[in-house]
């Protein structure tokens, strides 16, 4: 990751206890990775001495405002499947993504069948294999970054929808 500061001051003159400096940092995150970010902004006392210049050290009136973070930068979760998958009853498929050893798989609607109270039309293992069942009808998979979730990341799923349906004739498009 990289960053690219931004950073400016609120409030002016000496510092004191009742006076308040604040700056902020954009940080622009370039790939996945962990950075160590450290912003250092120096605060000149406009009643004592000119703020041209490279300070050296430290003279009287002027001040240092540090901020220091760990970021850790986490590759988005990206669908290498199609999001919709057309299955015949009892056939299987696989969910491909970025991340196939961190993702947790929920079934979200199992019961959208053609028969009331038949049996599940998908299941999923925890690698991404959606085996049919022997009924029609559409169910919702959820995929979840375990990984994100395990850093308490508040990452929004991906869904992937499966149709489940017989199949009469396939063509296939070179």
């Amino acid at each position: 990751p990289s960053s690219s500061p931004s950073a400016g001051e609120n409030g002016e003159g000496s510092s004191t206890s009742s006076q308040t400096h604040s700056f902020s940092v954009n940080i622009h995150a370039k790939s996945a990775g962990k950075a160590k970010i450290t912003v250092e902004l120096l605060l000149l006392d406009e009643n004592v001495g000119s703020s041209r210049g490279v300070v050296p050290l430290l003279p009287a009136g002027v001040h240092v405002l540090t901020a220091k973070a760990d970021l850790t930068v986490l590759a988005p979760l990206l669908l290498l499947s199609k999001n919709t998958l057309l299955v015949s009853p009892g056939s299987s498929s696989q969910i491909l993504t970025n991340k196939p050893d961190q993702i947790r798989y929920q079934v979200l609607s199992p019961q959208i069948a053609s028969t009331a109270g038949g049996p599940s039309v998908v299941t999923v293992d925890s690698r991404g294999r959606i085996l049919a069942g022997a009924s029609p009808g559409v169910a919702i998979v959820l995929l979840h970054d375990a990984y994100a979730e395990s850093l308490h990341r508040q990452v929004a799923p991906v869904t992937v929808t499966v149709v489940v349906k017989t199949v009469d004739n396939v063509v296939i498009n070179p």
